[in-house]
């Protein structure tokens, strides 16, 4: 039958009672409606808030001028914070992914650094075990207050472990280095407990435990005020005409993040270089030149997704000088060692680059206070088509 109503004017309205009638279908239906003004109604809210409150928990529900303001721990790095609008957010998770060798670790370990520095108790679980105890004090991460993991077995381990540190509110900071690391259980041994050979395919296991954890863990994080930091590697996506980088891990994971990056390097002459002063063997003997030299490279940063009000906006780009000694902060004696003398850290500069014998490094090639690297002497050769010969 169809159904033709109509709400008609209001018939009366007498201590606070609207009357009403509906047509449908020949059948009038004659009802009313109890009209509260403003005030009692926001009264009326109070109270209902006021019983749930009591019954699910003190904060279960309130107004939005009373949450919790926003709160970032800060890299330290000018370039950065800006970028990610003051740092990384508290009770959220940023994913920072990208090609290998792009200073996502490096990234960090600035930002453990910097959170030690305000007071802060960072922890990193490293999952690839790749963790460099040289390297995170070359960037000036304290050892003696970083809570650091390198033997979850399992992914189920190291999010039980996220879990119990957010429930019971020990650390502010936590670094998951990398989610494709992470091995879920079912991958390693069947149900039995019996060891699977790595022949065999499981589909989407670590996309399914991603989301649960999400699900579980995310009040957790938010009660402690803690800031996840997920590190991500680039897999190639296949599934369309063209192949191109992506991050893996499940929608799930694309959902829950507040803030996701892509780093990638630049152009090569974009890297950060310095003036060398180089012998080379020429047909007529030894000559010195002045060369540029590479002593980092240009990193890429772009914004993929962002819930954060003052941060760069989807799709744009940043370039960053990345320093092989010193990460994303211009290196200088005084950073790396306030005790080195020149001719120590020219020592480490050459220790850590590709040096060949037979080059020598002096104190005067420091320009700045900047380390630099020993190149490769030899001659090169020309490029282009050899010039044929008049006859």
């Amino acid at each position: 039958m169809r159904m033709v109503g109509s709400i008609f004017k209001n018939i009366s309205s007498t201590y606070g009672i609207k009357l009403w009638k509906i047509g449908i279908g020949g059948i009038t239906i004659y009802g009313k409606v109890i009209i509260m003004d403003k005030s009692e109604r926001r009264k009326k809210l109070e109270e209902t808030l006021k019983d749930i409150n009591k019954s699910l928990g003190k904060d279960f529900f309130g107004f939005a001028n009373e949450a919790p303001e926003s709160e970032v721990i800060p890299f330290g790095i000018e370039a950065l914070d800006k970028f990610y609008g003051g740092g990384v957010p508290r009770r959220k998770f940023t994913v920072d992914f990208g090609a290998e060798d792009t200073g996502k670790s490096s990234r960090a370990l600035h930002l453990v650094a910097n959170a030690q520095k305000l007071g802060l108790i960072a922890c990193y679980i490293d999952l690839e075990r790749k963790f460099d105890k040289q390297r995170a004090l070359q960037l000036g991460v304290n050892l003696d207050e970083l809570v650091l993991n390198q033997v979850a077995k399992t992914a189920e381990e190291a999010m039980d472990a996220i879990r119990t540190l957010a429930q019971d509110k020990v650390v502010d900071l936590i670094i998951v280095d990398s989610i494709q690391a992470m091995s879920p259980k079912a991958e390693q041994e069947s149900k039995k407990g019996v060891q699977r050979s790595l022949e065999e395919n499981e589909m989407a296991l670590l996309a399914m435990k991603l989301g649960k954890f999400f699900r579980i863990v995310s009040p957790d994080i938010f009660r402690a005020n803690i800031a996840v930091y997920l590190i991500g590697q680039v897999r190639m996506n296949i599934g369309g005409f063209f192949a191109f980088a992506d991050l893996s891990g499940g929608n799930a994971l694309k959902h829950w993040m507040s803030f996701c990056s892509f780093s990638r390097k630049g152009q090569k002459a974009d890297s950060p270089m310095i003036k060398q002063e180089v012998e080379i063997d020429t047909p007529d003997g030894k000559i010195k030149k002045k060369k540029d030299i590479a002593i980092g490279f240009d990193c890429v940063l772009k914004v993929e997704k962002s819930h954060i009000a003052n941060s760069a906006k989807e799709n744009q780009e940043i370039h960053l000088p990345f320093y092989y000694e010193s990460g994303f902060r211009e290196p200088s004696l005084a950073e790396t060692n306030p005790h080195a003398t020149d001719k120590e850290a020219l020592q480490r500069a050459v220790i850590t680059s590709t040096a060949v014998e037979g080059v020598e490094i002096k104190v005067e090639d420091l320009k700045d206070g900047k380390t630099s690297k020993v190149i490769d002497n030899k001659p090169k050769g020309k490029r282009g088509r050899p010039k044929k010969e008049k006859k």
